[in-house]
């Protein structure tokens, strides 16, 4: 969200993996309830500080969100209750981008805690079931057509489904 504006006024110049990033992004605001969109672009997009400016091609490439105190007294709630408000919107928003990661990526693998990758399952069935975890060039690459049952467990594991790009592979 920090790269809104970015993605906005960079579109020409934005590198693939940044174009498919701000696809994503945006495809998941349209999924946003209107009140989600508004509380958003208030933290991350309408009165946000610039951060970081890109040297090359003179953009800004992330914001400095607005802090819950500010906003708050305009949404006629405490500091405290505005961030429970935004932690919402922001994982509705998360959410509405793992739906649409699902519909368009033909492959994916799981990850757990950002940097461990599912390489293997031991005992695949059995009360015994392992899992064998590594680096994301190991993990166990599975398809759309792989079980949803799996994918429902491994969720509830605490796995997360991520995205493997064709020319990743």
């Amino acid at each position: 969200m920090r790269k809104w504006k970015y993605y906005e006024a960079a579109r020409e110049v934005l590198d693939p993996i940044e174009l498919e990033n701000a696809t994503i992004f945006f495809h998941g605001m349209k999924r946003l309830s209107q009140s989600d969109l508004n509380l958003l672009s208030d933290v991350y997009y309408k009165n946000a500080k610039p951060c970081t400016v890109d040297r090359k091609n003179g953009y800004m490439t992330s914001v400095k969100p607005v802090k819950n105190g500010l906003l708050a007294s305009k949404y006629h709630v405490s500091a405290i209750q505005f961030k429970e408000l935004r932690k919402q919107a922001q994982e509705n928003l998360k959410a509405a981008m793992q739906e649409v990661l699902d519909e368009i990526a033909l492959y994916f693998v799981y990850r757990i805690n950002r940097n461990l990758y599912l390489v293997d399952i031991v005992e695949r069935g059995t009360r015994k079931e392992k899992y064998v975890l590594g680096e994301e060039c190991d993990a166990k690459k599975f398809g759309s057509s792989d079980s949803e049952q799996e994918a429902s467990h491994l969720k509830s594991l605490g796995f997360e489904r991520v995205p493997v790009n064709e020319e990743r592979q």
